[in-house]
C-alpha cells in the first residue's frame, strides 16, 4: 500500500516543522498505524513468526500424529474427494 505524504502533511503546516520532519513524521504515524491493523489481523511479523516457531516445535517435540484411521482424517479426506468431484 501506498503512502500519500502530501495528503496528511496538510494537517501539520502550523507546526512549524521543516518538509522534511513533516515527512517523517506522517511516515512514522503510518508505521504505527499499519502496525496496529496488522496485530488485529493477525498477520503482524512478530505474529506470523511466533505461529511458526510454534509449528516448528510441535513437529520436532512428536506432538503431530498422524493417523491414517482417524475419523477427522476420514471426513476431511471424504470433503476433499468430494470437492475435487
Amino acid at each position: 500500500m501506498s503512502l500519500d505524504i502530501e495528503k496528511y502533511k496538510r494537517h501539520l503546516k502550523n507546526t512549524g516543522w521543516s518538509e522534511a520532519r513533516k515527512d517523517e513524521f506522517v511516515r512514522t504515524v503510518a508505521t504505527i498505524m499499519e502496525s496496529f491493523v496488522d496485530s488485529a489481523f493477525g498477520i503482524h511479523p512478530v505474529q506470523l513468526a511466533v505461529e511458526e516457531k510454534k509449528r516448528d516445535s510441535r513437529k520436532e517435540s512428536g506432538v503431530l500424529i498422524k493417523s491414517k484411521n482417524s475419523k477427522a482424517t476420514n471426513k476431511i479426506n471424504g470433503a476433499k474427494q468430494a470437492e475435487s468431484e
